[in-house]
């Protein structure tokens, strides 16, 4: 691994860590994402997916699997906040 990828994994670690609350919370309480604008969270839910293929393509399969958590998240919000 070099420092790109170590760096990588690190940063999708948190990522991974901190959006396991807010997919709880989203679930339990639909009426926390009042306000979200659903455009912003669907663009954010497109910007995720075309960066998690990047990091397909380069290899980088610890940080894919870290980010599942992630974009499902904003599918949640997507699709709650509509």
């Amino acid at each position: 691994m070099n420092a790109t990828d170590i760096l990588f994994t690190i940063a999708n670690g948190f990522f991974f860590v901190g959006t396991l609350p807010m997919i709880v919370a989203a679930v339990k309480n639909r009426n926390a994402l009042k306000g979200f604008s659903w455009f912003g969270a669907y663009l954010t839910f497109v910007g995720m997916l075309s960066m998690i293929l990047a990091m397909f393509i380069l290899q980088q399969y610890i940080s894919v699997v870290l980010q599942l958590p992630v974009i499902s998240y904003w599918a949640i919000v997507s699709i709650y906040s509509k």
